[in-house]
């Protein structure tokens, strides 16, 4: 059996050299290169979603005109809607958006805070002052003090829009959303209170709420029907108006220069 003979040692130390050229050029010319150059025919572009919400308010006929229309998908009901619009025979009542990325919660608002009591101290009688010493502020000074407010409540009126949209790699966009509008109807009497100083009765606000908590999934850019409120309470059983919500998203892409 014959032996195998071993590289003479100026050989072996050719070889070696030439493994360690050979891992270390590459990695010479890689740093010089710059890390954040585009590649030919390679862009990257930050991408965003423009989420909007509009509540368009029609008569409760015209409504049901809508959707019994032969065409039920939600862009073809906007787009009749937005014609009636132009007509007058609807009202665009809000429309609000924000732009955020995807996966991410965001939120607009645009509020006022009511303040209003919620609570009250009983009535309680004055102490006595002697007409001897002062006559005038014994004749003025009530019998008994009305209700104090004792605790106070904040609510916030205006518009409020909570976004959370994923795009799909098919191009598919999930939003979970939750608009509302809070508007003061009016204050409401509960004990009427006339003093010689002033009006001291009990109010209590009264406020109307549209709003909605749901998700879709949509096209780039088509909008669709997302739900139908009531505009107020109504006394009855027939409200003479209903509002339209429609949800859009829009994938934005920064042009390239």
């Amino acid at each position: 059996m014959s032996r195998i003979q071993k590289p003479e040692r100026g050989v072996r130390s050719a070889l070696l050299l030439g493994a360690i050229l050979h891992l270390v050029l590459p990695s010479v010319a890689r740093a010089d290169e710059d890390p954040f150059a585009e590649t030919a025919g390679e862009t990257c572009l930050p991408t965003n979603i423009r989420i909007s919400a509009q509540f368009i308010e029609v008569p409760h006929p015209v409504l049901t005109t809508l959707l019994s229309g032969p065409d039920k998908r939600g862009h073809a009901i906007h787009r009749n809607a937005m014609d009636l619009v132009a007509k007058g025979q609807a009202k665009v009542i809000e429309t609000t958006m924000v732009t955020c990325k995807s996966s991410q919660r965001a939120a607009v608002e645009s509020l006022c805070e009511v303040i209003s009591p919620t609570e009250w101290d009983p009535p309680v009688f004055p102490g006595a002052v002697d007409p001897a010493l002062n006559a005038e502020i014994a004749a003025r000074r009530p019998k008994i003090v009305p209700e104090t407010p004792s605790f106070w409540d904040t609510r916030n009126t205006g518009t409020t829009f909570e976004v959370e949209p994923c795009i799909w790699d098919n191009g598919l966009i999930d939003v979970r959303f939750v608009p509302e509008i809070v508007s003061l109807v009016r204050m409401d009497t509960i004990t009427p209170w006339i003093t010689p100083w002033g009006d001291a009765s009990i109010r209590r606000p009264v406020f109307s709420m549209l709003r909605s908590n749901t998700s879709l999934t949509l096209l780039n850019g088509v909008p669709e029907l997302a739900g139908i409120l009531n505009t107020k309470p109504a006394a009855g059983p027939v409200v003479p108006h209903k509002v339209l919500l429609f949800i859009r998203a829009d994938i934005l892409t920064a042009a390239s220069e």
